[in-house]
């Protein structure tokens, strides 16, 4: 097994954890008849952002290590890698997170028009609030109506832009550990102890909301514990190191996502601890990457077809666009041109939305899939 091959069954993993992500922000089915079936089994976004910050940092950490990590003699610079690593992702999405974020003005105006202030003033606030997502910092502040303006989903953009800065100094201290087994266990255990700490203070300051879920501060650690996983299975890899029940653990540890994306939110409801949540979503994301990093199993090669290889290729696309629809989609169709101000939905109604808005969607992506790859060759030429 080559270390320096591409695994592209994280790649395809990749397509199917985005579509977890838009199905859970259809909430408008929870005005549907079965809305509390929805709401909790089927809305549960949790593991499939876990997902992609464990990737980004495995990802960089897989790359360093590939083009000779730390050695003297054919190492490359880490910060060619890692700032390299996050320049081709802002530099490929970034046209597009600009243009979704200009899309939502209108909404801005018309839903977040400030009570007893004047148009100018709110125009400020609008202003204000694009000086801070424009460069991708909003999500440093821990606040929702920061980190969510314009295009709520870019807080993870930010999030991970703001990681990115830090990434050098820490690719290098993960490269260097000597108890990597020791921060393959401690590290889950960390995230729950900071998941308990700032949901507190989430809850007791009350401009801070957002510490816990999508700030840096918190999520700097799944892309840790992705650095981590990636210096395992690197060394694993390279080492053609793969031990007979890696095919029978694939099987397992999709299965055990798959429960514990419907289940989840029944622990929530039963009041189960944040952080013993935390603990389960970070180790069962964990263990689904590492057992489909070896591409041993037959989940593994079903995500390398190419239907899912494509989906993955396309997955920040479709994050980028399907909330712009989404959010269009009830005020201007299902309440205004159905006429349904009520707010309360027919289940074909609910359905077909969504099929609407997944295929206008999945169009809108290919589409500027296509206009990219043709600037491209345009460019080279």
């Amino acid at each position: 097994m080559s270390a320096n091959k591409r695994i592209q069954s994280l790649e395809g993993l990749r397509g199917i954890m985005i579509f977890l992500i838009v199905l859970s922000h259809m909430e408008f089915l929870r005005r549907c008849s079965f809305g509390g079936t929805y709401d909790l089994y089927w809305h549960n976004p949790t593991l499939a952002v876990d997902y992609f910050f464990l990737l980004s940092g495995f990802g960089m950490m897989y790359s360093f290590l590939k083009h000779g990590g730390l050695s003297t003699t054919g190492g490359v610079d880490v910060h060619l890698i890692s700032i390299g690593f996050a320049k081709t992702k802002v530099r490929k999405l970034y046209p597009l997170y600009a243009i979704t974020m200009l899309a939502f003005v209108p909404m801005m105006f018309v839903q977040g028009l400030l009570p007893g202030k004047s148009l100018l003033m709110n125009f400020g606030g609008i202003v204000a609030r694009g000086v801070l997502c424009a460069p991708l910092v909003q999500s440093a502040f821990g606040m929702t109506r920061l980190s969510h303006a314009f295009n709520g989903v870019c807080w993870f953009l930010s999030t991970l832009v703001l990681i990115y800065l830090m990434s050098p100094w820490l690719m290098v201290r993960v490269a260097k550990m000597r108890r990597i087994g020791l921060a393959l266990l401690g590290v889950p255990v960390l995230v729950a102890v900071l998941q308990t700490i700032l949901a507190a203070v989430d809850a007791r300051v009350s401009f801070l909301d957002d510490l816990a879920y999508g700030s840096s501060y918190m999520r700097v650690w799944f892309v840790i514990y992705g650095m981590v996983l990636g210096r395992v299975i690197f060394a694993w890899r390279k080492r053609n190191h793969v031990p007979a029940w890696l095919p029978r653990a694939e099987i397992a540890a999709a299965m055990l996502c798959i429960g514990w994306f419907f289940l989840r939110n029944t622990f929530v409801g039963m009041g189960a601890a944040g952080g013993a949540l935390r603990l389960v979503d970070v180790a069962l994301c964990a263990g689904l990457l590492f057992t489909l990093s070896f591409e041993r199993g037959c989940v593994s090669r079903l995500l390398e077809r190419p239907r899912f290889m494509r989906l993955g290729h396309l997955a920040m696309y479709i994050y980028l666009i399907h909330y712009l629809l989404r959010m269009y989609w009830e005020p201007v169709v299902m309440k205004r041109l159905l006429g349904n101000q009520a707010g309360v939905y027919g289940d074909v109604i609910g359905i077909v939305s969504v099929v609407l808005i997944v295929a206008l969607t999945m169009l809108l992506s290919i589409a500027w899939d296509r206009y990219r790859r043709t600037r491209q060759v345009a460019g080279g030429a």
